[in-house]
């Protein structure tokens, strides 16, 4: 088939494009819940003041109310959200300060209702609107309940194109009530309920996926009854593993503001997974309007996008929900790839449920089962996260079965030019790559992002599988497919990459060529600034130069930025740092829109409306970690990319490649030293910091180790396992730093 679409018959190339674009991300799905809570209703409300504290993860809001129904007293009314994250229950707790007492209350529980599309781009005959809106009501509506002092909502979560014929997923939201009795209704898709409370009321809530627990009802009413025998949820467990978290790491810069963007990624991360849990669909869409529902995952480079971050932040433990969707997926995949493509091995494909169904493509966003990349980034940080931990038994048991069924399935793509003997990639198209409806059975050889990911997951997988003594013949295969591709980049006349080997209408434009066109930098850590042929870093740079705004931050605000840093960029940096506490994916929760950059750095509003790809991700943690440590090629670099006329600046515990753990300080325009900690010895690699001063000491004995330099000036040395090393400058040891 693939040989006749190259030979242009172009019937079967609009088979192609009709067969992978016949799913529909219909209907929407939105938020998973919505618990509206009214106090103090017939009063005067004055002095509302909401605060959010990250550490504690917990918000709260406190008012004045005044002249409640006549009465003219006058007090203030708290109330105060928090998680237990071990249990899954959340609490709310409402107080009444300096009055009487809180008075009537009501609530009501419900989640916001599912519409058809209202975009051009969707057009519906009556009949298919009519099956849409049967599928709403049948399927896809809330189906409320009360069981004595519990009530809560059951909701089916979309798990494939045909609700008829798919896997039966769904998801329970309880909640229970204790210091008051109210009463509850079922009404419609919501509850209802309604009742007095003296000084306080608290509210217990928890949502259980089928995809955690079989008997989602039941699981969550053991959690309400257990938190309920416990006196309700303590604050303390709350806080404590909130230090646990935030003990891990941190950063230190001199604007407050921008600092703030950091902590926030982190929170957003720390409050949409749990290791042991399988997260949300999307991992955790924080907004209602986001493309994707609550019920399955897209693994286009937004995917890539949502797990930056958790490695060289120190906590890799959050990366667990997205091996596990990985390997509950693999084997539905497995059939699909067999069945689709008539390969071996698994495709993970433009978006799948959790179960491993297929269920979402669209023309117009490009999201088609010709986006081959997708696999690429959906297995990726299963070597990432060996390559940063050295865990090797995770290796085993999770990140090597998974790359190896993706290296299959690649190895059994590739084809070979017989005129050449070279191995090329097609069909293909690059994300996002609409041009027009009227191209969209066009496609492409070797992409960009698909000849980098083709050949990382290919030399990974090999070199996993002899670091674990197995598979010798396939990753012979595995590392003679990826020599036998091309090892450069085509490249248009003023040197700046192509999206592919062989698209040459420079007049086709499409939205994300800072996302996909600088994979080799940003993504697949092939070349930066300071490794890769001298040809291959000028490349690099005039396409990092070329696709990302200078004056402005990209879209994605994610590998565009990192394009800049890992060239070294540090005036992009201090531009970053500038612009991105305004937005609020930084932390602004002042605007409730989503904002771009105009040219003068003046927000306005974004061509995207109110959606972000903002999914419970800590990407612009990875961005400002960024500036403060690298390690791509497993050498470590302290402050590559920090503005030095910036400030002073500190980090603590971030992680990089080779399992270390390093610290350092920015002093006075300069970097003062680093503190690099071994979690599994072997040889550490440190680009000098100091012009040829650098000197490493063992902190354990206090003595100078031997290094050895390479060609760039790097050094090494050889490293024990849970010790501390001191990178700095000769006679100007970390001692004669003041502490601040």
């Amino acid at each position: 088939m693939r040989e006749r679409v190259s030979a242009g018959d172009a019937s079967l190339r609009m088979d192609i494009m009709k067969a992978h674009n016949n799913r529909s991300n219909l209907p929407i799905q939105t938020t998973a819940a919505e618990l509206t809570l009214h106090l103090a209703e017939g009063g005067v409300i004055a002095g509302y003041s909401e605060t959010l504290g990250m550490a504690m993860s917990g918000v709260r809001t406190q008012f004045t109310v005044g002249n409640t129904n006549g009465r003219a007293s006058c007090g203030t009314v708290q109330t105060y959200t928090a998680v237990n994250r071990s249990e899954g229950v959340l609490i709310v707790q409402a107080s009444a300060g300096s009055i009487r007492e809180l008075g009537a209350f009501r609530f009501e529980l419900t989640r916001p209702p599912m519409n058809l599309p209202s975009d051009a781009a969707f057009s519906f005959t009556k009949e298919q609107e009519a099956e849409y809106l049967r599928q709403i009501e049948t399927f896809y509506s809330p189906e409320p309940f009360v069981d004595g002092a519990f009530c809560g909502f059951t909701m089916r979560l979309r798990a494939g194109e045909d609700p008829d014929r798919s896997p039966v997923c769904r998801y329970t939201v309880m909640l229970t009530v204790m210091d008051a009795e109210p009463r509850y209704y079922a009404a419609g898709h919501a509850i209802l309920a309604e009742g007095r409370a003296d000084k306080n009321i608290r509210i217990l809530l928890t949502v259980v996926s089928s995809y955690d627990a079989e008997d989602t009802y039941a699981e969550a009413k053991r959690r309400l009854s257990d938190a309920v025998e416990r006196g309700g949820i303590t604050w303390g467990i709350a806080g404590e593993e909130g230090r646990s978290y935030w003990d891990r790491a941190w950063i230190r810069l001199p604007d407050r503001d921008a600092e703030r963007v950091w902590y926030w990624g982190l929170y957003k991360a720390y409050s949409a997974r749990c290791p042991g849990k399988t997260a949300p669909g999307y991992l955790a869409p924080w907004h209602p309007c986001c493309y994707g529902n609550w019920g399955y995952y897209i693994l286009t480079y937004e995917q890539s996008k949502s797990n930056l971050g958790l490695l060289a932040t120190n906590h890799a433990e959050l990366l667990e929900p997205w091996f596990r969707l990985c390997r509950t997926a693999q084997e539905p995949l497995k059939r699909f790839t067999s069945s689709f493509y008539g390969m071996e091995g698994t495709c993970y494909p433009h978006a799948i449920s959790g179960t491993g169904e297929v269920v979402y493509s669209s023309v117009f966003l490009n999201g088609t089962c010709m986006n081959i990349s997708t696999t690429g980034e959906a297995v990726k940080y299963c070597w990432d996260y060996y390559d940063f931990t050295r865990d090797t038994d995770f290796l085993r048991e999770v990140g090597y079965p998974i790359l190896k069924e993706a290296a299959l399935f690649f190895n059994d793509y590739l084809q070979t030019d017989p005129a050449t003997g070279q191995k090329y990639i097609f069909p293909s198209r690059t994300q996002e790559f609409t041009g027009s409806p009227a191209r969209n059975d066009e496609y492409m050889t070797d992409t960009i992002v698909d000849t980098a990911l083709f050949k990382f997951v290919l030399r990974r997988t090999a070199e996993a599988a002899r670091i674990l003594g197995v598979d010798e013949e396939l990753a012979a295969r595995f590392e003679s497919d990826a020599d036998g591709m091309r090892q450069d980049y085509a490249m248009w006349p003023n040197g700046v990459w192509k999206a592919s080997a062989d698209w040459d209408d420079p007049t086709i434009n499409y939205g994300t060529k800072s996302v996909s066109d600088l994979t080799p930098v940003a993504m697949t850590d092939e070349v930066d600034a300071w490794r890769g042929s001298p040809e291959m870093r000028e490349a690099a740079k005039k396409t990092v130069d070329a696709d990302v705004p200078k004056n402005r931050l990209p879209w994605d605000m994610s590998f565009g930025i990192l394009g800049k840093l890992r060239m070294g960029d540090r005036e992009y940096a201090r531009l970053a740092l500038r612009l991105l506490p305004k937005i609020r994916e930084g932390g602004n929760l002042e605007r409730r829109d989503a904002c771009d950059f105009v040219s003068d750095n003046d927000l306005s509003r974004d061509g995207q409306q109110d959606f972000f790809v903002d999914k419970g991700s800590a990407y612009l943690s990875d961005v400002i970690t960024e500036m403060l440590l690298q390690s791509q090629g497993g050498v470590i670099r302290l402050f590559p990319a920090y503005p030095e006329d910036y400030g002073d600046a500190a980090f603590f515990s971030l992680r990089a490649r080779g399992a270390f753990l390093v610290s350092g300080e920015f002093r006075d325009g300069e970097v003062a030293y680093g503190i690099v900690r071994s979690l599994k010895g072997g040889t550490c690699a440190v680009a000098d910091p100091f012009d040829g001063e650098c000197v490493v000491r063992c902190l354990e004995n206090d003595e100078e180790l031997p290094c050895e330099k390479d060609a760039d000036g790097n050094l090494s040395f050889e490293t024990a396992p849970m010790c501390e090393y001191a990178v700095e400058r000769r006679g100007k040891p970390i001692e004669s730093f003041p502490l601040l």
